[in-house]
């Protein structure tokens, strides 16, 4: 085919150049190629230049042209109208294609250019199934939709929606039931009370609920009760009962059921009743219908309320007729009014009168007149004001007689005495500062001096109140404070630093200046000296330290000013010990502690005791006899053991005999080797004594002190002895407990 167009555009071309012919657009090929002859080639493309060239006989030819393309669309129905949808390019127009594009339906004949196709749906859905979905809308109403759509071909196409919404439906069945029947109702039987509900699907597909409400009346059983005279009858639905007993009725309640009624038929109990009835002297009565003149039981027999017999037991009380005495007063020239009638007179009247139980009652009255009463009153008021008293008024001072009536309603004349109130005078004294103001009554002053002012009492008359205003000086005063060294003290807020004087401004007690010279001093430093005893073996709290061993202690405490306060604190023992020697001759006697000794009772004696501080103490008495010329009193020698308490009393130097405070013992307790160390450096001698607490003597030597330091070798038993140092000038003595173990 390809060829043939070749040929024959070579045919035309050559044809045109030799007999100058028209090619037409129906000769041009479909798409691009080349050819190439003998004596003729061409080349083309589509929609470009036709190059075409010829050589015959040695002379040659070329000829281009442009070559024209179009769109064509398929006519199936052969109407003159293409189908947008399907197309080509050409240069020429295939079969059952054509150039117009604007058939919208190409499968119909009759359908032609812009022709659109309508489309209607009816549509029902339930109202649980919205929203309704309708060509990408959601629909929750109901009503008339309509859109423009493009088919596939193409064309315009309308499509309308009539959409309706069916609603879910509910219906109520009412029903009543007697008791032990039952109903049918959606397949199922219902004997009780109840409210029920099934879920269904109505006409148009959608929920339908149903609900039973079912109502069980139930069986009526009434308990009637009717009482009766005995004796008698009465009629209850239809039927005479005359009879005791019980009864049952059946009938039909309003709403259709059985009802049963239980009568009880009863007797009204028996009526009896007791009444007492007074009966007057002479008199009868009448009850029931009878009439009665003598006293007595009666029986009477009635018909209660109820109708029936009623028995009464009636006592018939005999009355007789009373006598009393009664005392009225009137006025004095008024009357008194008694049981009807008006007395003005005073004496005694008879009257007769019915008492309580309706008989003959004679009261013997008195009348009696009271007599004016007479009273003094005191009235006081404000002097130019008036006084009001019952209704009157009264300006003047005085006394007046009024005339009123008392509580029995009597004449009651009163001596009105009206006063006035006197004149009230305050005497007020109030001070100033210099250069202030006071303030009193509302008013302010500055000067002092005398002033009146008027006001009102609590009885609201004129008050006078004498005002006397002074000035109230300006106070001065001397005060002295101690500061502790290298400290800063605070006086009325103010900071000192340093010693020196100054002045300070205050305000006094009265609210007025007050000036102060301040004088700020060091407070000294406080030095003493505090012994305390203890016993041996005990321990001593000083200012929550606790001290076991004797000995001297510095304490740094605060003084009441609150500065450094150094105190000595000597601890000392309490422990002592006694050895009293007493010669007695035959027929002399000694009492020693309360027991009395005699020559025959030669030896040695003991007594351990607690002393007034409360520490252990022995006391050890020698007795001997002796051959004596003449009797006298017995001649006794004792000697005390020096203890820290009578050192304590002698010692204020290291001089003094008496106990030393810094003598210690190491160790203490020992096994009998021990060193004793003191202060007394001027003596170079010491005189060691050792004793046992009953004073008897263990040990004695002379020692070097030159060191201050005593090594002392005993061969002891166990036990608590004493040792006693002293120099040879007799200026030092101590004694010190120790223990062997």
């Amino acid at each position: 085919m390809k060829n043939k167009l070749l040929l024959s555009f070579a045919l035309l071309f050559v044809s045109m150049l030799t007999y100058g012919q028209t090619i037409t657009h129906k000769t041009v090929a479909s798409a691009g190629g080349s050819y190439s002859g003998a004596n003729f080639s061409a080349s083309f493309t589509m929609g470009q230049t036709f190059n075409a060239t010829l050589s015959a006989s040695g002379q040659m030819a070329t000829q281009g042209f442009q070559q024209p393309v179009f769109t064509y669309y398929r006519d199936y129905d052969n109407d003159g109208f293409g189908n947008k949808l399907v197309s080509l390019i050409d240069f020429v127009a295939p079969t059952g294609y054509v150039l117009d594009s604007t058939d919208c339906n190409d499968s119909l004949y009759s359908n032609r250019t812009q022709q659109s196709r309508t489309s209607n749906q009816t549509v029902s859905v339930c109202n649980g199934a919205l929203p309704y979905l309708w060509n990408g809308q959601q629909l929750n109403t109901a009503g008339n939709y309509s859109i423009n759509l493009t088919a596939v071909d193409g064309c315009d196409s309308v499509a309308n929606l009539n959409l309706s919404i069916n609603q879910a439906t509910s219906h109520v069945t009412y029903r009543n039931l007697c008791r032990r029947d039952s109903t049918l109702w959606n397949g199922a039987y219902y004997s009780k009370t109840i409210i029920d509900t099934v879920m269904l699907s109505n006409a148009y597909g959608c929920d339908s609920m149903d609900i039973l409400n079912l109502n069980v009346y139930p069986l009526y059983y009434n308990v009637v009760t009717r009482y009766f005279c005995k004796g008698s009858s009465f009629v209850y639905n239809g039927q005479t009962i005359s009879t005791v007993g019980t009864y049952y009725y059946h009938f039909t309640s309003a709403t259709g059921c059985d009802s049963t009624v239980r009568l009880r038929a009863l007797n009204y109990p028996a009526s009896t009743s007791k009444v007492s009835v007074p009966l007057c002297t002479g008199s009868s009565v009448t009850y029931g219908g009878s009439i009665f003149t003598a006293p007595g039981i009666y029986l009477v027999h009635l018909t209660n309320y109820l109708g029936c017999d009623s028995a009464v037991t009636l006592t018939l009380v005999k009355r007789t007729k009373t006598y009393s005495k009664q005392t009225i007063y009137r006025c004095a020239n008024d009357s008194v009014q008694y049981n009807g009638l008006f007395y003005k007179n005073n004496g005694n009247y008879t009257v007769n009168l019915t008492n309580r139980f309706g008989c003959d009652s004679v009261v013997t009255l008195t009348v009696l007149s009271r007599p004016v009463t007479y009273s003094i009153v005191t009235k006081y008021f404000c002097i130019g004001d008036s006084l009001l008293y019952d209704g009157a008024y009264y300006k003047q001072p005085g006394t007046y007689i009024v005339r009123l009536r008392n509580y029995r309603g009597c004449d009651s004349v009163v001596s009105l005495r009206a006063l006035n109130y006197p004149n009230k005078v305050a005497y007020v004294s109030r001070g100033i500062c210099q250069g202030s103001s006071l303030t009193y009554g509302g008013q302010s002053y500055t000067q002092a001096g005398i002033y009146a002012i008027h006001s009102k009492s609590y009885q609201g008359c004129d008050s006078v109140t004498q005002l006397t205003v002074f000035k109230l000086p300006t106070s001065y005063s001397n005060v002295t404070i101690y500061r502790c060294q290298g400290q800063t003290i605070s006086y009325n807020g103010q900071s000192y630093t340093a010693n020196g004087a100054h002045t300070v401004f205050l305000t006094n007690r009265y609210g007025c200046d007050s000036v102060i010279s301040l004088l700020v001093l060091t407070a000294p430093k406080v030095y003493s000296t505090l012994t305390h005893y203890m016993c041996q073996g005990d321990s001593l709290l000083y200012h929550g330290r606790t001290y076991k061993a004797t000995g001297t202690y510095y304490v740094n405490l605060q003084s009441y000013r609150g500065c450094d306060s150094t105190v000595r604190l000597r601890v000392l023992y309490n422990n002592s010990a006694s050895l009293t020697t007493v010669i007695l001759c035959p027929g002399q006697t000694f009492l020693w502690n309360g027991t009395t000794y005699t020559s025959f009772m030669s030896g040695t004696f003991q007594s351990r005791f607690v002393n007034y501080r409360g520490c252990d103490s022995i006391a050890v008495l020698k007795v001997y006899k002796g051959s004596c010329k003449e009797l006298g009193t017995p001649t006794a020698t004792t000697v005390t053991i020096a203890t820290d308490e009578v050192a304590a009393e002698e010692m204020d130097n290291t001089t003094a005999i008496g106990m030393n405070p810094e003598l210690s013992i190491f160790p203490n307790p020992n096994t009998g080797n021990f060193m004793l160390q003191n202060n007394c450096l001027s003596c170079k001698q010491m005189h060691v004594e050792v004793f046992t607490m009953e004073g008897k003597l263990m040990y004695v030597a002379d020692a070097d002190n030159t060191s201050g330091k005593i090594n002392i070798n005993l061969s002891v038993s166990a036990g608590m002895y004493w040792v006693k140092l002293s120099n040879k000038e007799g200026t030092y003595s101590e004694v010190k407990s120790f223990v062997v173990e």
